[in-house]
């Protein structure tokens, strides 16, 4: 072999060893970093098991499962409440503390109950009208609840006037063109219609309005207003009153809107130059401070007396000052009762409305005086003239039911008896009714 091939192989073996050296190396490397990634792993795992033993770890693991069960029972809420939505639109919860847009019992018998179809006329758009702020957002759920438990025989319409000013044609007996009319809703049922005003729907601040000239509302009472407005319109053979005027009488609106709101209709007559309706079966005289001239009291004599048939009644309310008027005095001691110019008054301090006066007090019915009250609760305050039975056989009395919310007590002219202590009873009720 020649001394070049010698050199050749000798290179050869070099290389070959020092690629065998280099395979070496790079397997010591591989174990080497394999060892470290196992003793990392290691290390790794027993940081985290002991991490998970640890007291953090399990508040964490705890926190992290509250919320996601949270998550998910959100999530089937939404899903059961949109289900409920889609079977029930006008689903509302009420979560105010006062439950502000719960409906009265009386109410939802009431609408639940109705046989007629009936229209809410909102006068207004309904962008606009929920624009005006709480009180009337509150009152659109309540009437919008109204109508969901009417069983479909309420609905609820919006008429933007500005757009469609025709709509007022069909009502003509409301006043549209007065400023300070300032209607708000009209309920309509059949050929019937009443129009509320945002007087009738919501509470303000009077002082407010007295001296800005602007409404700050302080309250909503829109299921009262409409109710007794659905009442008006759903009632056909309204009962009729004829209020006399004509004598000095004192305001009798609050009498008079408490009678039209529970479906009655009632007429303003003077006797002096006018008659009764035909149809009243009711006449109220209410506190006039004028002595009746003979012409009147004859009208009045022959009205109530009916061609013997009787049938009518005739509510007197005295004033608190009763001047002399002879004519009335007569009139009434013909129909068996006269009046004292004299005051009832208390001696028990604890029934007293103020210790320094004993004209003015509390009293106790007995349940058959009560049975027509709303709210039997209800203080009753007295302030009443001495009344003398004279002819018991001549008068009657009985308590007439209204609707709704109120009892009311009238004075029949009939061949019936009664006791003293009725009579007086219920003159004390119908005073206490509309003082």
């Amino acid at each position: 072999m020649s001394e070049e091939n010698k050199n050749l192989n000798t290179i050869s073996e070099d290389t070959a060893n020092a690629d065998s050296n280099a395979v070496a190396e790079t397997a010591d490397k591989k174990e080497d970093t394999k060892a470290k990634k196992n003793k990392k792993n290691k290390s790794e795992k027993g940081r985290f098991k002991k991490f998970m033993k640890s007291r953090k770890a399990k508040h964490g693991t705890v926190a992290m499962a509250i919320t996601a069960l949270v998550i998910v029972m959100v999530i089937i809420v939404n899903i059961i409440v949109g289900l409920l939505v889609n079977r029930f639109p006008d689903l509302e919860l009420d979560l105010t503390s006062n439950k502000s847009f719960a409906l009265q019992d009386d109410t939802i018998d009431y609408v639940s109950h109705l046989d007629k179809d009936v229209t809410v006329n909102i006068l207004m758009a309904k962008e606009s009208f929920e624009s005006q702020g709480t009180y009337f957002v509150q009152a659109q759920k309540m009437l919008n609840k109204m109508a969901s438990k009417s069983d479909g025989k309420m609905k609820i319409k919006y008429v933007d006037l500005t757009s469609n000013p025709s709509f007022t044609s069909d009502y003509p007996n409301v006043d549209w063109q007065s400023s300070s009319a300032n209607n708000i809703v009209l309920v309509e049922s059949g050929k019937q219609y009443k129009v509320l005003t945002l007087t009738d729907c919501f509470e303000y601040d009077e002082k407010t309005y007295n001296y800005y000239g602007s409404y700050s509302f302080t309250g909503t009472k829109i299921e009262q207003a409409v109710v007794t407005a659905i009442l008006n319109v759903t009632t056909d053979d309204k009962v009729v009153v004829d209020m006399i005027k004509g004598n000095n009488e004192q305001d009798y609106s609050s009498l008079k809107t408490l009678l039209e709101n529970n479906a009655y209709q009632v007429n303003e007559v003077s006797l002096a130059t006018g008659d009764f309706d035909s149809n009243a079966k009711i006449a109220i005289m209410y506190a006039p401070s004028v002595d009746l001239d003979e012409k009147i009291v004859e009208k009045l004599s022959t009205w109530l007396s009916n061609d013997g048939k009787y049938g009518r009644s005739l509510i007197y309310v005295p004033t608190a000052d009763m001047g002399e008027m002879p004519n009335l005095d007569d009139f009434l001691k013909e129909w068996g009762m006269s009046i004292d110019r004299g005051y009832v008054f208390e001696t028990d301090e604890s029934t007293l409305v103020s210790a320094s006066s004993p004209y003015a007090f509390t009293v106790s019915y007995g349940d058959y005086y009560k049975d027509n009250l709303k709210n039997s609760k209800i203080p009753v305050v007295v302030s009443s003239h001495t009344l003398l039975i004279l002819q018991m056989k001549t008068l009657h009395t009985h308590c007439l039911k209204l609707p709704i919310r109120q009892a009311y007590c009238r004075l029949t002219p009939t061949r019936t008896g009664t006791t003293r202590t009725q009579f007086r009873v219920t003159v004390k009720m119908l005073r206490q009714k509309v003082l």
